[in-house]
C-alpha cells in the first residue's frame, strides 16, 4: 500500500520514464534497454518487479556470490519493502558483500521469508537480529558453525531450517526466539541435546537427525566467573563494591582478584555429599563457574552404555538424574525426529510429552522403550526401525491413536499379545527381526491394512500364509486365538471332487452319490465315475457283472492294488485317463472282450506283458505316460487299428510293429525316437502316421511305399528327404503333409508329383529351395517351382556330361557345394567356389532371378577352364624363360654351357620369319648332374630352378605339368616349343660309370626348343592394333605430302631437289669412275700375282728346287693360291658393283623430270613415315612402361624395347621419377605434333637411316600413289 501511495503522490516515476532514451525490448523474462540514465531505469524496473511480484525477489540458481545488484539501488534502500528473498543454489559466502557496500541488514528489516539454502555461507552478520519481521528462515546446506547472539531478537521467527551445516552447539540466545515452532538441525555436529531448545515453549516440530547424540540428557548452562560476585554497599567506605559469595571478600575491581580466598576455601575443592545441602550447593556453583557440570554423561568403553558421574559428590548413576532430564519441558512438541544418532534409551521425562504425535528414532541403538510410552495418547506415528529392541512394553498397546508402527530391522523376540487391540493401527512393519510367532490378537485388528513380517523365523503363523494375503493371515490368527480360547474343533471326514478338487463334500454324502450312480447304470452298461476323487474302485462296482463300459477318468489318487475281479471280465471299454497311475494290475488278460483301452495321462513306465494277450483290442491309447519301451510281442495284437503312443519316453519301436496289418492310425509323436524301424513301411493299410516332436534325422528307405493320407514328421531334426519320396504310392495317396520345424534345406524333387489338393506345412525350416516366403503363396506355386527346378537340374547335368565334367548330382542340392569332381583342369579353389555359387543360383533358392541359363553357365566354365590352363602354362613358360635369361646373363657360371643351353633361330614368326629360340638339353632340363671332372660342384636341374622361379600356384609343379606347358600351349602365331634331336655346339655328356666327359663330336641329343618370346592373345591383338594405327598414320602423312607436292611451294621444292640430286649424282658418277679405274689397276696386279702363284705351284708339283717355288708343303701353296683367288674375285665384284652403280646413276640422271620428282617424293614419304613411326613407337613404349606390358615385337624378341627402357631410366632427370619424365616428354611431343609437319629432303641422301619394315610394307602397297603426277 505504501508503494502505491508513493507512486501516486510522487512525480519521480514520470521523470524516470521521460529519461529513458530508447525503448525497452522484453524477451522472455529478461529486459534489455538502451538508457540515458541507467540508475533511473533500474529504479523503475525494481518498482515494477516489486509491484508485480508482491514484494518477492528471487535469484535462485544464478551462480552468483552476492545478493542481486538491485538491492543496492537507492529506491530499494529507501523503501525496504521486500518481504520474501530467495537466493538458493548460489555461491554466497555471506549475506552482505563488498559488492554492495551500501546494503546493510537494516535495509532488510521488513523481510518475512528468506531462503539462502545451498550456498557457502560461513557466518551471519552480527546485527542479523535487525530482521525482526522474519518468520521463515532457510539456511540449510551452508557452512555455518555458529549463530550470532542477535538472533534472540527474531521474536516472530516460526520456522528455522539449519540442516546440513557444521553447528556443534546451539547458543542460549535461541531460547529467546519465543515464536519458533519448527526447527531443523539435522546433519550437523551436535553431540548432545541443546539446552536452549527445551526453553522454546511453542516448539512443535524438532529434527535432530544425522547428528552425534549418544543420549538425551540436557546439559544446563554454566555460570561465568562474574556470577560469583554480587554488588554490595560497603558502609565503611560508603561505596558500592563487589563481594565474593563464597569468601565474603570485597573488591572494587574484579579483574584484580588473585583468587587467594577461593583457594583457601577447602569445601569448594573436595567432594560434598548431597546430605550437606549448603556445602553441596557451594561446590556445585563453584564447579559451574569453573565450566564443569554437576552431572556429566560418560560412555562405558566396555558396553557402550552411558552412565552419569556427579562431579560435586563423586557418585555415579546408570539412571539419568533429574537435573539433566529436561526433555519433558517441551510440552508443545508434536513431532520429534532423531534418525541416525547413537541414542540407547529415553529419559524418564519422555512420558510428559503428552502432545507428541510423531516420533521417529530410526537407526539408533535403543535397547528398550520406557513404560511411560503408554501415556502418549496422541502418538499416531512411531518409527523405531533399525535399533536394538528385543522386547516391547505392554504399555505400548495403550497408545490408542497409533496409526503406523515401524519396528523393522530390530532384534525383537516377541510382541505384546494385546498389540492387536490398537483401534486405529493401519500399518505395521515387523520385517527383519527374530520373531517366531505373532500375537493372535492381530486377527481382530479390523483397521490393519498393511503387515510386513518378512525375514523372520516365523512358525506361527507359517511364512507361506503371508503369500496368501493379509486377510488370510488375520483369519489364521483369529483361528489360533479361538483354539487357545475354546480348544480344537472335532475332526470332520470329507471328500473332494471335481477339477483340481475344488468341491468338498462330506464323506457319507459322497458314498450315497456313488451308490446312486451304480444303481442308475442303464442297458448300455456304461458307468461314468469321472472326477470323483476316488482312491479305490467302490466295492459295489467290482461286483457288477453286467458292466460293459467303465470310465474312471480324472481320479488322480486311484489305486488298483489287487487287480480287477473276474466279474469285470466282460468289459469292452476301460478308461483310466489322468489317474496318475504308476502301474497296471498284472491280471489284465482277464479282459477277453475288451476293444478299447484308454490309459492316457498317467505315469506308467512300462506295460504289463499280459497286455499283448488282449488280442481283441482295436484301440489302445497310452499317450502322455512315461513308457521307455513296448513289449516285443506287440505283434500279437492283430486286430489293433488305432495305437496312440504320444508323449512318452520311447527311444525305439519294436520291429514287430510292422506285423500289425490292421493298423490304420499310429501316433508316436513327442517321444525320443532317433529312427524308425524299416518294418514300419510294411503297414500298407496305415492311413495316418504321426512321428512329430522326436529326434528323427531321416525316414526309412521304404517310406515311399506307404499309402498314408496324413503324414506328420514335423518338429524333428530331419535334414534331407529323398528326391523320389513322392514318386510312388506315397505321392498318390498323400493329402496332408506336415514338415514343420525341421532342418530341411529343400523339399524333395518329386514334390511336384503330389496331388494338387494336398495340404503342405513346411514352416520354420531353413528352406533354400523353395525359399521359405513362397510357402505363403500356396501349394500350387510350390509344385511349379519344384517342377521347373528339376528340369533345370536335369538339363545342367546333361550339358556338364557333354563337356567331360564329372560331378555328383547330390552335390547340387540343397546348396551347391563341391560340384565338380573330375575334369576341372586347372580351375582354382576360388573358381570352383564361384562356380558352386553360380550353380546354386541356377538351380536352388531363387533360381528364377538367375539371369544365366544352364548352357551359358556351362560355356562360361569351359572358357574359364581353358583360360586357367593357358594361364598356368604361360606362368610355367615365363618362369622357364626367366631362368634361361638369367643363365645367359650369368656367363661367368660354367654350369650350363653350350653343351646344355644355347641360342638359335626357328621360322616361328608371324609370317614364318625367323625368331630367336632357346635350345635346352632334356637331360639338363630334367636331371641334376652329380659332381664330376667337368662339373666339380655339380649342377642342379633346370626343372628345380623353374620351380623356384615360379610364383605361388594353386597346383603342384610337376614334370607332367612342364611337359604339357611346352607341348600344349599355342600362341596366336603357333607353337612356342617342340622337342627334337639337335646338334649342340659343345658336348657336356658325362660317362656316369667312369665319371669322365664323353666328348661326342658331333653331340646330337634330345632337346627342347623354346621360343624366346611367348605371345598371348592380348599381346597379339595389341600388336595388330598398333600396326593398324601405324599404317593409318602413314596414310595421313601420305595425304599431307600429296597436298603439299601439289602446291606451288611443293612443286618448287621438288624441282630444286631434282636439280640438286642430279648434280650430286653427276659428282658421284665421276667419283665412282675414278674408283673404277683404281680397282681395275688393282685387279690387273692381282691377276699377275695370281699367275705367278700358279707357276710356283706348278714348280712345286714338278718337284723343282725349293729356291724356285719357295714352298715346303703343298698346303702352303694351296693356301696362298686360294687367298690370291679370293682377292681377284673380290676385286671383280667391286668393279662390277661400281659399273652397275654408275649405270644406275646415269639412268637416274637421264630420267624425265616427272619421274625424278616421283623418286624424290618416294624418298620424302619414306623419311616422314619413318619419323612418324619413331614418334608413335615412343608413345607406345611409354604406354607399355606405364602399364607394365611386354613388347615382344619391338626389336628381336623385344630387345629394342628393353634397350629403350634402360636408356630412359638412366637419362631421367635427377629428383624426378621415371613416370614423371616420360609424361613430360610425351607432352612435349604432342605439342610438337600440333604444329604440323614441315617437309624437307634433309638427310634423304642417307636413306638407310629411314629403314622400317612397316614403312617398306606400306610403300610396297602404295607404289601408285604418285601416278597422278604423270599428268
Amino acid at each position: 500500500a505504501s508503494i502505491e501511495k508513493l507512486l501516486s503522490t510522487s512525480s519521480k516515476v514520470e521523470n524516470i520514464a521521460k529519461s529513458v532514451s530508447s525503448s525497452v525490448v522484453t524477451e522472455g523474462s529478461q529486459t534489455h534497454a538502451s538508457l540515458g540514465d541507467d540508475s533511473l531505469l533500474r529504479d523503475t524496473v525494481l518498482l515494477n518487479s516489486l509491484r508485480q511480484e508482491d514484494g518477492e525477489i528471487s535469484s535462485a540458481n544464478q551462480d552468483t556470490d552476492s545478493l542481486p545488484p538491485s538491492f543496492g539501488d537507492t529506491l530499494f534502500l529507501q523503501l525496504a519493502h521486500v518481504q520474501r528473498i530467495s537466493c538458493a543454489r548460489n555461491n554466497l559466502t555471506s549475506l552482505l558483500s563488498y559488492k554492495l557496500p551500501m546494503l546493510s541488514t537494516y535495509h532488510l528489516r521488513n523481510v518475512r521469508e528468506m531462503n539462502l539454502s545451498l550456498n557457502k555461507i560461513q557466518s551471519l552478520p552480527n546485527d542479523f537480529g535487525l530482521l525482526a519481521a522474519l518468520e521463515r528462515l532457510n539456511l540449510s546446506n551452508n557452512m555455518l558453525s555458529a549463530l550470532p547472539a542477535s538472533v534472540s531478537s527474531l521474536k516472530k521467527l516460526k520456522i528455522l531450517n539449519l540442516a546440513h551445516n557444521s553447528l556443534s552447539t546451539v547458543q542460549d540466545e535461541v531460547m529467546l526466539m519465543d515464536s519458533l515452532e519448527q526447527l531443523n538441525l539435522s546433519h550437523n555436529l551436535l553431540a548432545s541435546f541443546p539446552y536452549a531448545l527445551v526453553r522454546l515453549q511453542k516448539l512443535a516440530a524438532l529434527n535432530l537427525s544425522f547428528n552425534s547424540c549418544i543420549h538425551l540428557a540436557v546439559m544446563p548452562p554454566l555460570l561465568k566467573p562474574r556470577d560469583m560476585w554480587i554488588d554490595y554497599l560497603d558502609k565503611s567506605i560508603g561505596q558500592m563494591v563487589f563481594m565474593n559469595v563464597f569468601t565474603r571478600e570485597k573488591m572494587k575491581k574484579i579483574e584484580f582478584y588473585d583468587g587467594a580466598g577461593v583457594a583457601q576455601a577447602r569445601d569448594l575443592h573436595v567432594f560434598q555429599p548431597e546430605s550437606h545441602p549448603k556445602a553441596y550447593l557451594r561446590r556445585k556453583m563453584w564447579l559451574s563457574i569453573c565450566q564443569t557440570y554437576e552431572w556429566e554423561p560418560v560412555q562405558d568403553s566396555a558396553t557402550g552404555s552411558t552412565y552419569f558421574v556427579n562431579n560435586v559428590s563423586g557418585e555415579s548413576s546408570w539412571t539419568m538424574p533429574a537435573a539433566l532430564d529436561s526433555l519433558g519441558l517441551l510440552t508443545s512438541l508434536t513431532e520429534l525426529t532423531m534418525t541416525n544418532n547413537s541414542i540407547k534409551e529415553f529419559p524418564p521425562s519422555f512420558g510428559r510429552l503428552l502432545g507428541l504425535k510423531k516420533l521417529v528414532f530410526r537407526s539408533n541403538k535403543l535397547a528398550s522403550l520406557p513404560a511411560d510410552v503408554g501415556l502418549l495418547k496422541a502418538l499416531a506415528h512411531l518409527d523405531l526401525a533399525s535399533n536394538e529392541l528385543r522386547l516391547l512394553p505392554v504399555e505400548l498397546c495403550e497408545c490408542s491413536s497409533l496409526v503406523e508402527l515401524c519396528l523393522n530391522d530390530n532384534s525383537l523376540l516377541r510382541l505384546p499379545e494385546q498389540l492387536g487391540s490398537l483401534p486405529r493401527l493401519r500399518r505395521l512393519d515387523l520385517s527383519v527381526n527374530r520373531l517366531s510367532s505373532l500375537p493372535f490378537s492381530l486377527g481382530l485388528c479390523s483397521s490393519l491394512g498393511f503387515l510386513n513380517a518378512s525375514e523372520n523365523p516365523l512358525t506361527d503363523p507359517p511364512l507361506d500364509e503371508f503369500s496368501k494375503g493379509l486377510q488370510h493371515v488375520q483369519w489364521y490368527c483369529r483361528s489360533r486365538l479361538a483354539i487357545e480360547q475354546r480348544g480344537m474343533p472335532p475332526e470332520m471326514r470329507y471328500h473332494t471332487i471335481g477339477v483340481l478338487e475344488q468341491v468338498t463334500i462330506l464323506k457319507p454324502e459322497f458314498d450315497r452319490i456313488v451308490e446312486q450312480m451304480v444303481a442308475a447304470v442303464g442297458k448300455d452298461g456304461l458307468l461314468n465315475l469321472q472326477l470323483l476323487g476316488l482312491r479305490k474302485i467302490p466295492l459295489s462296482v467290482l461286483k457288477m457283472k453286467n458292466l460293459r463300459k467303465l470310465k474312471l477318468d480324472y481320479n488322480e489318487h486311484l489305486q488298483i492294488q489287487r487287480g480287477f475281479p473276474h466279474e469285470l471280465s466282460s468289459l469292452s471299454l476301460l478308461s483310466l485317463k489322468s489317474c496318475k497311475m504308476t502301474s497296471l494290475p498284472e491280471n489284465m488278460s482277464i479282459f477277453t472282450k475288451m476293444t478299447t483301452l484308454v490309459l492316457d495321462d498317467n505315469r506308467l513306465e512300462q506295460l504289463p506283458e499280459e497286455i499283448v494277450d488282449m488280442t481283441t483290442l482295436v484301440s489302445l491309447d497310452v499317450a502322455r505316460n512315461r513308457l521307455y519301451s513296448l513289449p516285443d510281442e506287440v505283434e500279437n495284437l492283430t486286430n489293433l487299428k488305432n495305437l496312440n503312443l504320444e508323449s512318452n519316453y520311447l527311444e525305439y519301436l519294436p520291429t514287430g510293429i510292422g506285423k500289425l496289418a490292421a493298423l490304420t492310425a499310429l501316433d508316436v509323436s513327442k517321444n525320443r525316437l532317433v529312427d524308425l524301424p524299416a518294418e514300419l513301411c510294411d503297414l500298407r493299410g496305415l492311413a495316418r502316421l504321426n512321428v512329430e516332436k522326436n529326434k528323427l534325422r531321416c525316414l526309412p528307405s521304404g517310406t515311399a511305399r506307404l499309402g498314408v493320407s496324413d503324414l506328420r514328421i514335423g518338429h524333428n531334426r530331419i535334414e534331407w528327404l529323398p528326391d523320389g519320396l513322392f514318386a510312388s504310392q506315397l505321392g498318390r495317396s498323400l493329402r496332408r503333409l506336415s514338415l514343420c520345424e525341421n532342418n530341411l534345406l529343400q523339399l524333395p524333387g518329386s514334390t511336384h508329383l503330389l496331388a494338387a489338393d494336398c495340404f503342405l506345412e513346411a514352416d520354420y525350416n531353413p528352406l533354400l529351395s523353395p525359399p521359405s516366403y513362397m510357402l505363403a503363396d500356396g501349394f500350387r506355386v510350390i509344385q511349379n517351382y519344384m517342377q521347373i527346378r528339376e528340369q533345370r537340374r536335369t538339363t545342367f547335368l546333361e550339358l556338364m556330361a557333354e563337356e567331360d565334367f564329372q560331378l555328383d548330382p547330390q552335390s547340387l542340392v540343397p546348396a551347391a557345394t563341391e560340384v565338380l569332381q573330375e575334369g576341372t583342369g586347372f580351375l582354382t579353389p576360388d573358381d570352383l567356389a564361384e562356380f558352386d555359387q553360380a550353380v546354386d543360383e541356377l538351380i536352388n533358392g531363387e533360381f528364377f532371378k538367375c539371369p544365366a541359363s544352364a548352357a551359358e553357365l556351362v560355356a562360361a566354365v569351359v572358357r574359364l577352364r581353358d583360360l586357367r590352363e593357358r594361364e598356368i602354362y604361360l606362368a610355367v613358360l615365363h618362369a622357364f624363360l626367366a631362368v634361361l635369361t638369367q643363365l645367359a646373363r650369368d656367363k661367368g657360371k660354367k654350369s650350363f654351357g653350350e653343351g646344355s643351353v644355347f641360342e638359335a633361330t626357328r621360322p616361328w614368326g608371324r609370317q614364318g620369319e625367323p625368331c630367336g629360340v632357346w635350345v635346352v638339353s632334356l637331360h639338363c632340363l630334367l636331371r641334376a648332374s652329380a659332381p664330376s671332372t667337368l662339373l666339380p660342384a655339380g649342377r642342379p636341374s633346370l626343372f628345380s630352378l623353374i620351380q623356384q622361379a615360379l610364383p605361388p600356384l594353386a597346383f603342384p609343379f610337376t614334370v607332367d605339368l612342364l611337359k604339357d606347358s611346352l607341348r600344349l600351349y599355342q600362341s596366336p602365331y603357333g607353337p612356342v616349343a617342340q622337342t627334337e634331336e639337335v646338334e649342340f655346339p659343345a658336348c657336356d655328356c658325362i660317362d656316369e660309370v667312369k665319371n669322365r666327359p664323353r666328348r661326342h663330336k658331333p653331340c646330337v641329343k634330345a632337346a627342347v626348343v623354346l621360343a624366346k618370346s611367348v605371345y598371348v592373345e592380348e599381346e597379339a591383338a595389341r600388336r595388330e592394333q598398333e600396326e593398324a594405327e601405324y599404317l593409318q598414320r602413314f596414310a595421313e602423312v601420305d595425304d599431307e605430302l600429296v597436298v603439299w607436292l601439289d602446291s606451288s611451294e611443293g612443286r618448287k621444292c621438288a624441282g630444286l631437289e631434282v636439280t640438286r640430286r642430279k648434280k650430286q649424282m653427276k659428282e658421284e658418277v665421276a667419283l665412282r669412275r675414278e674408283m673404277l679405274q683404281g680397282q681395275t689397276l688393282r685387279l690387273k696386279k692381282a691377276n699377275e700375282e695370281h699367275g705367278k702363284l700358279l707357276l710356283r705351284r706348278t714348280a712345286y708339283e714338278n718337284a723343282e728346287p725349293f729356291e724356285v717355288h719357295g714352298y715346303r708343303t703343298l698346303s702352303e701353296a694351296v693356301k696362298e693360291l686360294s687367298v690370291a683367288e679370293g682377292r681377284v674375285l673380290l676385286l671383280r665384284e667391286r668393279i662390277q658393283t661400281l659399273k652397275e652403280s654408275i649405270e644406275g646413276l646415269q639412268r637416274q640422271i637421264g630420267l624425265e623430270h616427272a619421274k625424278a620428282v616421283q623418286l624424290c617424293a618416294a624418298d620424302l614419304l619414306q623419311k616422314y613415315c619413318c619419323l612418324t613411326y619413331r614418334a608413335n613407337l615412343t608413345k607406345y613404349r611409354r604406354l607399355a612402361l606405364e602399364q607394365g606390358l611386354q613388347r615382344h615385337w619391338d626389336g628381336p624378341d623385344g630387345a629394342d624395347y628393353q634397350a629403350w627402357w634402360s636408356l630412359h631410366t638412366a637419362t631421367s632427370e635427377q629428383g624426378s621419377s621415371l613416370m614423371e619424365d616420360l609424361q613430360q616428354r610425351q607432352q612435349d611431343e604432342q605439342d610438337n605434333e600440333e604444329d604440323g609437319p614441315e617437309f624437307s629432303w634433309d638427310e634423304t641422301d642417307h636413306m638407310h637411316r629411314f629403314q622400317c619394315y612397316l614403312v617398306d610394307r606400306y610403300l610396297r602397297d602404295k607404289r601408285s600413289m604418285f601416278a597422278f603426277l604423270n599428268n
